[in-house]
């Protein structure tokens, strides 16, 4: 915050903030997410999106045969160049639902997967991609 000094009638001095220094919130980022969702080796979704900082987005696409996925995630920016993603992806069929939870910080603009493998099922794999939304207007 700046502070601004008035001279007042001799040594006396009042010190008050500029009028714009009223704290203003920033508007929250905004970033455009890829992703890649597989069941074992079937890519089972490729879901874009545009994501606002700190707000929760959810999604889900099913296949008339019941195949599908939901997807609920928060991103957070952790640095100038990095997010934080904390997600949750299940993994839907016709009769089974498995879900896996990752939480990951990768730098804006490059890749990172999370695998969950457990006995008997096939391994979910999810990879994500953040960019901000400058960064996808001038890829296009």
């Amino acid at each position: 915050m700046r502070v601004t000094i008035v001279h007042v009638i001799g040594p006396l001095l009042l010190m008050c903030p500029p009028i714009h220094a009223a704290s203003a919130k920033a508007e929250a980022e905004t970033y455009s997410v890829r992703m890649h969702i597989y069941d074992g080796d079937e890519l089972i979704g490729q879901p874009e999106l545009t994501a606002r900082e700190g707000q929760a987005f959810t999604m889900e696409a099913v296949q008339p045969s019941g195949k599908g996925y939901t997807v609920a995630a928060t991103l957070t920016r952790s640095t100038s160049t990095m997010v934080a993603i904390k997600a949750r992806v299940e993994i839907l069929s016709p009769s089974a639902r498995r879900s896996i939870s990752p939480e990951m910080s990768l730098t804006l603009g490059t890749a990172a997967s999370f695998t969950r493998s457990s006995e008997g099922a096939a391994p979910i794999r999810v990879i994500f991609e953040v960019g901000t939304e400058q960064s996808s207007s001038a890829r296009r």
